[in-house]
């Protein structure tokens, strides 16, 4: 019964004291220890939040996982294609397309680098800045 009546006690100083009572500690061979308190370090400023660095690859992976969300892109390229007809590897790929040049379109607005015929030479001016 003594065992009963320390675990109850125990319990409920732990719980709204933090502390084990000393006679129960005492009893189960618990000895507290002396903690010596850490010595106070002096405040240090704390340095302003940086901005994340963007990378060239985030907008890559970005763009890639909108193809996998919107036209399961990347599941499409993972999969052994080669026990299915080419008939019905056309009919996933032209759907595959088809919602890949949607989600293009919705997020990405697309335009040619150069403006030309394609084909033919172009000579840049490395002199004039960008």
């Amino acid at each position: 019964m003594q065992r009963f009546t320390f675990a109850f006690r125990a319990f409920f100083a732990i719980l709204f004291t933090g502390k084990l009572p000393a006679d129960v500690a005492k009893a189960y061979g618990f000895f507290p220890t002396k903690q010596q308190p850490a010595p106070k370090a002096a405040p240090q400023p704390k340095a302003a939040p940086q901005a994340p660095q963007l990378k060239p690859s985030d907008g890559a992976l970005q763009m890639l996982n909108i193809l996998q969300r919107d036209s399961r892109l990347i599941d499409f390229l993972m999969e052994d294609i080669s026990a299915y007809s080419d008939d019905q590897v056309g009919a996933a790929v032209r759907n595959l397309q088809e919602q890949s040049r949607e989600s293009l379109n919705r997020y990405v607005r697309l335009v040619p680098v150069i403006d030309g015929v394609e084909g033919t030479f172009t000579k840049l001016d490395r002199t004039r800045p960008p």
